[in-house]
Order: structure tokens, then sequence, then C-alpha cells
């Protein structure tokens, strides 16, 4: 009797190690259907284009800080010269 409380625990242990696998599944799946959407948010359809992506948001934000860079020189300036 002994032996088939041991099989019996062990059958519950695997139960609980799959339990706890099918939960980490679900979060995982969740999680890789989050980080979709986002990547769908950014226009971006595979895995492919991400370093593009990145390349054109980071030039992107390279032109603007230019820009703000330039407005405000242009704003001070413009204060200079009224004092």
């Amino acid at each position: 009797m002994a032996k088939h409380g041991k099989i019996a625990q062990r059958i519950l242990n695997i139960q609980q190690e799959l339990d706890d696998k099918k939960s980490s599944r679900s979060e995982l799946k969740g999680q890789l259907k989050a980080a979709e959407s986002q990547l769908k948010d950014f226009k971006i359809s595979n895995s492919d284009n991400i370093p593009v992506k990145i390349q054109e948001l980071t030039d992107e934000i390279e032109k603007v800080d230019r820009l703000l860079e330039e407005k405000t020189e242009e704003v001070e300036q413009l204060f200079n010269i009224e004092n």
C-alpha cells in the first residue's frame, strides 16, 4: 500500500507541475499578444521589421530634437534683440 501512496503522491506532484506550466503558458501567451498589439500600433508586421522601425523612430526623434534646438535658438535670439 505504501507503494500506491508514493505513486499517488507522484501523480499529484505531476498534476501540480502541469497546472503551473499551463498557468505560465497562459501568462506568456498574454504577454505575447500584448507585445504583438504594441508592434501593430507601430505598424510592424514581423520581427524582421523591428530594427528598421527602431531606426526610423530614432531618426524621427533626432529630427525633432534638431528642430527644437533651432527653435530654442531662434527664440533666444529674439529675446536678445529685444533687450
